[in-house]
């Protein structure tokens, strides 16, 4: 490695910096991408392209873990059951069910 090839190197690191720093405004409008694409560019810079990708497939199997243990304390805790109402009962003949004994909580 040629100290021109240091100093590039340093240069690349300083100007993804500046990069960086001129777009802390926009961070905050634009929050989910910009600094995705701004650590990808200081990551490419700065030759750490595989590290980078290591830590990304770490966040990813950590989010898909923390997903399946959520899915799972999901299914442990057990569903509330809806309130039913005894069934409608209606007389089909008049005065049918009004017979004492033959009193119905839906009729009453």
């Amino acid at each position: 490695m040629t100290p021109l090839d240091i100093t590039g190197r340093a240069l690349a690191m300083l100007a993804a910096l500046a990069l960086l720093t001129a777009a802390a405004a926009a961070v905050v409008l634009w929050r989910a991408v910009l600094p995705v694409i701004l650590i990808a560019a200081l990551a490419v810079t700065s030759g750490m392209v595989r590290t980078l990708a290591l830590g990304g497939f770490a966040a990813l199997a950590g989010l898909r873990g923390l997903m399946l243990a959520l899915d799972r304390a999901g299914t442990a805790v057990p569903t509330p059951r809806l309130r039913r109402s005894p069934p409608a009962w209606i007389p089909q003949t008049a005065g049918a069910g009004h017979e004492p004994g033959n009193e119905h909580p839906a009729t009453e």
